[in-house]
């Protein structure tokens, strides 16, 4: 297609104050939608199709600057694809030397924090003194969130996260508040009065600063203002920059609901080809592994949720199609992930392959509320039900009412309860032991040498696992719902 153009370059630099001609924008405008791959694609051929070197120029500064401005998100990677290819490399000529530097600056401090980018590592001091690094946080997503206490739009910005944090609800989220001047007395006075009244059990904020800046955070995330705020998925892939607390909302609301449609789906999928047995799951997979692996993004979602879908499905198959995913998958397919994401898997599934269903259960010597050693698997009962736990749980404590209530059920049909204490307050576990069933076993790790962390995963709680007479799992990793079903079919 060929326009008649009136071009300048209209920078966010100013060097030029011609405007482009309307069929350019519209042109533009066409590609908003489009990925920034295909986007650059089209940029480039629009741009080589000119003869004249100065009108290749004018066209590539106009779509430099129409991207950089575009309030979609993520369309400044466009930008950056620009400069870096025709003008930085020499290819085109810059319109105003004197703005060079403010082009350089501009990729050189973006160019490692786009949307898709691996998120740069960050290793700062938290208020205790503590190093945090940012890729090792828990939860599911990781928001970064530069701020200082003297900016207005902060002022604005900072309370709105904090309101965030205390109304959230969903799937754990680790907020990383960075402040970035150096007055310590003004930056603990300033999280006291903004973040102080927080506890929410699916946030986990760590309050952060390097006032010396010996983590080169300015370079790595571009804070050149503040406030700035990332968003980082499970995999430690930048997912979202540049937000503000609405655009954070509604980005993570997206994600959120993609998440749930892949459970959907998967459960539709498996629902369609029962019994569900390694030959069902291995063909779900290869299917699911030709459509994707071209699009390392799709790919990473895809076995993501398939893999954390197989794992909290109750049943044998599930349980070894997951570690089935995860070892062929994601550890074998090491070009799709990050490191960080790599290692969780490694570690989460050594920790799955330990009391499979179908297997005995590993014993270990705890203390009981007598104080005497005592094994995990003593005693003979028909099943027997352990539950891990930790006394400032509320969850716990819901299921723990569960159990109690169906205490008579429990008895009649020979199920004896075994609760393992996995904190470390002597205190709470024996005011746990005296407002629950007396004829409950009540154990804790209170050395921690039984080896309890390793033999079973109880990283969350609380978990179930039920044991048939022979103390071979029947199930694992159940809730008190899961658990009720289960018993009515044996």
């Amino acid at each position: 297609m060929v326009f008649v153009l009136v071009i300048g370059v209209f920078s966010i630099f100013g060097q030029n104050t011609a405007k482009i001609h309307k069929g350019i924008e519209e042109y533009f405008d066409s590609f908003l939608f489009y990925p920034t791959d295909t986007i650059n694609s089209r940029i480039d051929r629009l741009i080589t199709a000119l003869p004249d070197k100065k009108d290749q120029a004018k066209v590539a500064g106009a779509a430099f600057d129409y991207f950089y401005s575009s309030p979609i998100m993520g369309m400044e990677a466009v930008s950056l694809h620009i400069a870096d290819n025709w003008f930085l490399n020499g290819k085109l000529e810059w319109a105003n030397p004197e703005s060079w530097h403010l082009l350089y600056t501009f990729a050189e401090f973006n160019r490692s924090s786009m949307i898709g980018c691996d998120a740069p590592e960050l290793i700062v001091e938290n208020m205790d003194g503590y190093m945090v690094n940012i890729l090792k946080g828990d939860g599911q997503w990781k928001i970064l969130y530069f701020y200082d206490d003297k900016c207005s739009t902060c002022k604005e910005e900072t309370p709105q996260l904090a309101k965030f944090a205390k109304e959230y609800s969903g799937p754990q989220i680790t907020i990383f508040a960075l402040y970035t001047q150096g007055n310590r007395q003004e930056w603990e006075e300033y999280v006291k009065r903004i973040f102080g009244d927080i506890s929410n059990p699916d946030v986990i904020i760590f309050h952060l600063w390097d006032p010396e800046v010996t983590s080169s955070y300015h370079m790595k995330y571009g804070v050149l203002t503040t406030p700035t705020m990332f968003l980082i998925d499970r995999f430690n892939i930048i997912a979202g920059r540049k937000l503000n607390c609405e655009a954070l909302c509604r980005l993570l609301d997206v994600k959120i609901n993609e998440s749930n449609e892949f459970r959907k789906l998967f459960a539709n999928i498996f629902a369609s080809m029962e019994p569900v047995d390694k030959d069902v799951i291995d063909q779900v997979a290869e299917t699911f592994h030709r459509r994707t692996a071209p699009d390392s993004t799709l790919y990473r979602e895809t076995f993501h949720e398939l893999y954390s879908f197989l794992k909290n499905t109750p049943g044998a198959p599930f349980q070894q199609g997951a570690l089935d995913i995860g070892r062929t998958y994601i550890l074998g397919q090491e070009e799709y992930w990050s490191k960080e994401y790599l290692d969780y898997i490694s570690y989460d599934i050594r920790l799955s392959s330990t009391n499979l269903p179908g297997e005995k259960a590993s014993d270990l010597f705890l203390t009981d509320i007598k104080g005497r050693e005592r094994r995990l698997l003593q005693g003979c009962s028909r099943y027997t039900i352990l539950w891990f736990y930790i006394s400032s749980c509320e969850e716990c404590h819901k299921e723990a009412l569960a159990l109690a209530e169906k205490e008579k059920y429990l008895r009649k049909n020979g199920v004896r309860v075994k609760c393992i204490y996995v904190g470390e307050d002597e205190a709470a576990w024996r005011d746990f032991h005296k407002k629950n069933p007396k004829k409950w076993v009540y154990l804790w790790d209170k050395t921690g040498n039984s080896g309890l962390d390793t033999l079973y995963d109880v990283r969350t709680v609380p978990q179930i696992y039920l044991l048939d007479r022979k103390k071979r799992v029947i199930g694992r990793e159940l809730g008190t719902e899961h658990l009720f079903e289960l018993l009515n079919t044996l």
